[in-house]
């Protein structure tokens, strides 16, 4: 099981594979990936509505990461968040998705749409 963002994922229940709908019946969702990308999402819109820009990473860091991090920290105040390591599942994929999808769209919006590129050349990666 793994938390992220507040929110457990892994151990999935009855209620992952099916929701109750509000007049008592219950529906099948997609998958638990599905409903981590969405998750992710709503995530990474109230994230965007306290201000508070970020992406979420997993795997091994590349050699450049570190710096990668301070200078969007620094230049962009934009956070990355180490979500899991190199062992992940559908989940954490899923939600890292949906978050960073909206995170991209929203600090492009802010920063211009190359400011991955001048954080990464700066950051010699």
């Amino acid at each position: 099981m793994a938390t992220v963002m507040g929110r457990e994922f892994g151990a999935w229940s009855a209620r992952a594979d099916r929701e109750a709908a509000p007049d008592g019946r219950v529906k099948q969702i997609e998958s638990p990936e599905v409903d981590a990308y969405e998750q992710g999402k709503r995530d990474a819109l109230a994230a965007i509505a306290r201000d508070s820009l970020g992406l979420e990473t997993y795997g091994y860091p590349a050699p450049c990461r570190y710096k990668y991090a301070q200078i969007l920290r620094q230049d962009y105040k934009v956070w990355l968040h180490e979500v899991a390591g190199c062992v992940i599942d559908e989940t954490i994929a899923g939600h890292a998705r949906g978050y960073n999808e909206v995170m991209h769209a929203e600090i492009e919006r802010r920063h211009g749409p190359k400011v991955f590129e001048k954080a990464s050349r700066k950051a010699g990666c």
